[in-house]
């Protein structure tokens, strides 16, 4: 359901309300779709004359729901019993399908609330109270003047005490403090880092290359001459199969078989 149009205002509370007709036009659709029907009737207590006013939504299928508003008019008059039913028809129905139809209370004809005006009074101001100076500066009397009289006044002769002086000698000037001049830092000395085994191995397997290719090895001839060197069956394959002691063994026995060969050495030269 869209919500109801607030399409009149109340005077008296100057607000804006949904009247019965607003309040049909948004929730009539929604209920004629699902197959419900609005019904409301009216009737009169003719003891208390208060106006009852029942809200019927009844289904295509029989069920319903119903509720009940009753109210009692300010005055025993047509246009007043019309307002009541009027208020009641509206807020019933609003309160049954879920519709806010106002902001504030407009029954006021069913209520016999009379048209409150505001009471302006006017208050008039008292001036604030001096305060304790200002009022003892503009009350205070005048001031009474002395009387001069020709009787002599004896002169008094005061006689001035003696100030003691004294000599304020300044310090003697002492030569600017010299500040201690900064030492120079001693150099720092790096030592070189220590190489690593894994360094050193790799340093070795280089210098074994090397050896060999002066002695004019090929590849495969260095790997056969190795492993004649260690004992071995096979030609060596990586050079991860040699230990490090495997590695001193082969540099000795290169370095000794370039030293043998004067014109090798020469050469390495």
């Amino acid at each position: 359901m869209k919500p109801a149009a607030f399409d009149a205002s109340n005077p008296h509370f100057k607000s804006k309300y949904a009247t019965l007709a607003s309040i049909m036009e948004a929730c009539r659709p929604a209920l004629s779709a699902a197959g419900i029907a609005v019904m409301q009737g009216t009737s009169i207590d003719p003891e208390t004359l208060r106006v009852n006013v029942t809200t019927l939504l009844t289904h295509t299928s029989g069920e319903f729901i119903k509720e009940t508003l009753s109210i009692k008019p300010a005055m025993d008059t047509a246009q007043a019993i019309g307002s009541a039913i009027s208020y009641a028809r509206r807020y019933c129905l609003s309160a049954l399908v879920g519709i806010v139809s106002d902001d504030d209370d407009d029954g006021n004809l069913a209520t016999g609330r009379p048209d409150v005006k505001p009471v302006l009074t006017s208050v008039k101001k008292t001036p604030a109270p001096a305060t304790n100076a200002v009022a003892a500066t503009t009350n205070a009397p005048a001031p009474i003047k002395a009387h001069t009289t020709n009787a002599a006044v004896p002169k008094t002769t005061t006689q001035a005490t003696p100030v003691k002086t004294e000599t304020i000698t300044a310090p003697a000037k002492s030569d600017p403090v010299q500040q201690p001049q900064a030492q120079p830092e001693p150099p720092v000395t790096i030592a070189p880092k220590a190489e690593t085994s894994t360094q050193q191995r790799i340093g070795k397997i280089r210098e074994i290359f090397t050896l060999s290719a002066k002695l004019g090895h090929t590849p495969q001839d260095m790997k056969t001459e190795i492993a004649t060197i260690l004992g071995w069956s096979a030609p060596l394959r990586e050079s991860s199969q040699m230990t490090n002691n495997d590695l001193d063994k082969v540099l000795a026995v290169f370095n000794d078989a370039l030293t043998a060969k004067p014109d090798l050495q020469k050469e390495a030269a």
